[in-house]
C-alpha cells in the first residue's frame, strides 16, 4: 500500500501538480514557538506514525524534544503508519480520541 500511495501522490499529474506547484508548504508550518502553553500536554499535543514514509518522524521528535515536548505526554509516537491513527481504529486513533 505504501508503494502505491507514493506512486499515485508523486506520479498522478492533478496531485504532483498542486503539491509542488501550488501548496504553500512555508504557510502551513506550525512551529512550537508559535503556540501559546506547547509544552503542557493537556493543552497541545503532536502524534506522530513511527512507520511514517512521509516525515522523518525521529528528526521530529528530537525536534519537538529540545523544545520542550515531553515523550509520552505532547509528544507521542505510535508504531503505524502515516495517518492510521484517524482511521477509526488502533492505538494512535485511541489517543487522539483521548486526547
Amino acid at each position: 500500500m505504501s508503494h502505491l500511495m507514493r506512486y499515485f501522490v508523486s506520479r498522478e499529474l492533478g496531485v504532483a501538480n498542486v503539491l509542488q506547484r501550488h501548496f504553500d508548504w512555508i504557510s502551513s508550518n506550525l512551529w512550537p514557538t508559535d503556540v501559546a502553553d506547547a509544552t503542557d500536554p493537556s493543552r497541545f499535543s503532536v502524534h506522530l506514525s513511527a512507520k511514517d514514509t512521509i516525515v522523518d518522524t525521529p528528526r521530529i521528535s528530537r525536534y519537538l524534544a529540545r523544545e520542550g515536548l515531553k515523550d509520552g505526554e505532547g509528544l507521542k509516537v505510535f508504531s503505524q503508519k502515516h495517518g492510521d491513527s484517524m482511521l477509526g481504529h488502533g492505538s494512535g486513533f485511541e489517543a487522539v480520541l483521548d486526547w
